[in-house]
């Protein structure tokens, strides 16, 4: 089952920006809190335990480009994330930013799109096995207590907010922490 959106005024206000967006919502979860960079996998199945080779910003393009998803799914992967850091800001660190978006906007492209690529293609992807994705998708929808649906109002305060996130970014606004404040904030329905 897919959300129904007007797209009229969602397409041209965050397209094509939408990974960008995610990228930058993740960025200030780990930069507000969270374990840092001392969170063993143990403790994190978001943990990667090494430098990645490719930069989140190059890893959140990449998302974009070959995921094949609707520019809702960006938004819908973003309501899930932050979802999950109000029951785990404990997991959000720089570390376990690639993992985490991917298997947000993986569960958000399950969700979100009537049309949607394998569960092979967002693996390879994202450039880890299916068993792995699997497990990190189940343990996001687990946490998140598998509420996968997303009113139309948390979609529209949602996607206004990462406009602010990207209207930041280009003005160079030094408002992060209010910014962080009211992301941290946002009513979670």
């Amino acid at each position: 089952m897919s959300l129904q959106f007007d797209n009229s005024s969602y397409s041209t206000s965050l397209d094509p920006m939408h990974g960008e967006a995610l990228k930058r919502l993740i960025q200030i979860f780990c930069s507000s809190g969270g374990c840092g960079s001392i969170c063993s996998s143990y403790k994190n199945p978001f943990f990667l335990g090494f430098n990645t080779p490719i930069s989140l910003s190059d890893f959140a393009m990449r998302l974009q480009t070959f995921f094949h998803s609707s520019p809702q799914s960006f938004v819908t992967a973003a309501i899930y994330i932050q979802r999950f850091y109000t029951v785990r800001p404990d997991l959000f660190n720089p570390q376990s930013s690639h993992k985490l978006m991917l298997a947000a906007l993986t569960l958000a492209a399950k969700f979100t799109d009537d049309v949607c690529c394998k569960h092979e293609h967002f693996a390879r992807c994202g450039g880890i096995d299916c068993a792995e994705l699997k497990s990190l998708e189940m343990f996001l929808f687990s946490s998140i207590d598998y509420r996968g649906f997303v009113s139309p109002t948390e979609f529209y305060q949602m996607h206004e907010l990462l406009k602010q996130i990207l209207q930041q970014n280009s003005d160079h606004q030094t408002k992060t922490p209010q910014l962080i404040h009211e992301v941290q904030t946002a009513q979670v329905l």
